[in-house]
């Protein structure tokens, strides 16, 4: 059947149309993703009256396309947890814990010694929450169970990534995200390793008093190292020196405005495939205002640990500590409860 001059033209101008429309949506995919949100304008003042928005444009264009997944993506999340910190009018600390999909029982471990926020002891000193991140499984039985613990404890933010070592800086990325978005009434923040366990009556009585209210202020235990494969933009933001001084990531204590401060420096900055240099070095090195100190009380060895509070209970004062074995970290919480409580 011949097409008549006048379907000819309704034809053209349809299609004229659907190409339109698709390439407006296309650059529109293309064009800044602006996040806005409520930051407090002093770490310590909570004032409702006392708010501001500020504005981060996160570049998603082509100029930018190495840039982190969890950073471009108008939702990186899988798991996401936003109502975590809506309950609490103020928070003391929000403690983020790097995790992995299958290890269950650390998680268990962790949520029924210190990283238990309802225990009636800590009511005194202040309050926290924690959050596990984790990457998602290959394995659909582990996912589904994964799935199945996020909503009986609320407390996991799972991304759309794959859980490997090559995607660690998307997933502290992510961590620091999910803070901008729905967490920005915790007064600090603490990064440690499912393996790591935290005094928090320490923590809560010496270090929420003394350091909220340090500006840009990152405390862990640092290490210098010369980084051998840096991309050449940020070798050159790094004024050529590719020596840098960065966390163990296995502790890390932040104030808020330093996890601000890391989130708004990571587009500017390719990302590397270590998080504790990217995250916990590269960032910090461009922020100009920050205050950075060692975490003196982060013991690696947790033998060492049980000895000092043995011997040493009433002086022992550690913060963190980095359990080897299950029956370490069981011994160690029984000292530490034994002491606060």
């Amino acid at each position: 059947m011949r097409l008549t001059k006048v379907r000819w033209k309704t034809l053209g101008f349809l299609t004229g149309t659907i190409f339109l429309c698709t390439l407006i949506s296309y650059r529109g995919n293309q064009s800044d993703l602006s996040v806005e949100f409520d930051f407090p304008n002093s770490v310590c003042n909570d004032s409702e009256n006392d708010v501001y928005v500020r504005h981060f444009y996160l570049h998603n264009n082509p100029n930018n396309r190495n840039h982190s997944y969890s950073l471009r993506a108008k939702n990186p999340f899988h798991i996401q947890n936003p109502g975590l910190c809506f309950d609490e009018h103020s928070l003391d600390f929000l403690i983020l814990i790097n995790t992995e999909p299958n290890h269950f029982l650390r998680r268990k471990v962790t949520r029924t010694t210190w990283g238990n926020v309802n225990l009636p002891d800590y009511q005194k000193y202040g309050n926290f929450k924690i959050l596990f991140l984790v990457g998602k499984s290959s394995s659909k039985k582990i996912q589904r169970a994964v799935e199945k613990e996020a909503i009986k404890y609320g407390d996991i933010l799972q991304g759309r990534f794959s859980e490997a070592a090559n995607n660690m800086p998307q997933k502290a990325l992510m961590g620091l995200r999910w803070i901008a978005e729905y967490c920005l009434k915790a007064k600090m923040v603490i990064r440690v390793e499912d393996t790591v366990l935290l005094n928090m009556f320490e923590i809560l009585q010496e270090y929420k008093p003394k350091y909220t209210c340090t500006k840009n202020l990152m405390m862990c235990k640092f290490v210098k190292q010369r980084i051998k494969f840096m991309d050449h933009e940020n070798l050159k933001k790094m004024k050529l020196n590719p020596t840098i001084n960065h966390c163990n990531g296995k502790a890390v204590m932040m104030t808020r405005d330093m996890v601000i401060s890391l989130y708004h420096a990571a587009p500017h900055m390719t990302p590397y495939w270590s998080d504790d240099v990217y995250i916990y070095g590269m960032l910090p090195a461009q922020i100009q205002e920050k205050t950075l100190k060692s975490l003196k009380l982060f013991e690696e060895n947790s033998e060492r640990a049980i000895d000092c509070y043995e011997t040493n209970l009433n002086n022992c004062g550690l913060v963190a500590i980095d359990t080897q074995t299950r029956s370490h970290h069981n011994i160690l919480w029984s000292h530490i409860k034994h002491y606060f409580a």
